[in-house]
């Protein structure tokens, strides 16, 4: 998905990002530490960092 595209929902992400105390950490897998909300708001742009969906 292009978040050019999609206005609204990057600047959602962008708000979560920079408004979030949580950290994903990678070691057997992944794991969130904090707040199980602001983790998940993390996963979708750390995707897109990544080159995922």
């Amino acid at each position: 998905m292009n978040l050019i595209e999609h206005p609204a929902l990057r600047g959602t992400l962008l708000a979560g990002l920079g408004c979030n105390d949580a950290r994903l950490l990678h070691d057997d897998g992944w794991r969130i530490v904090g707040d199980p909300t602001e983790g998940a708001l993390l996963t979708p742009a750390d995707q897109r960092r990544q080159g995922g969906p």
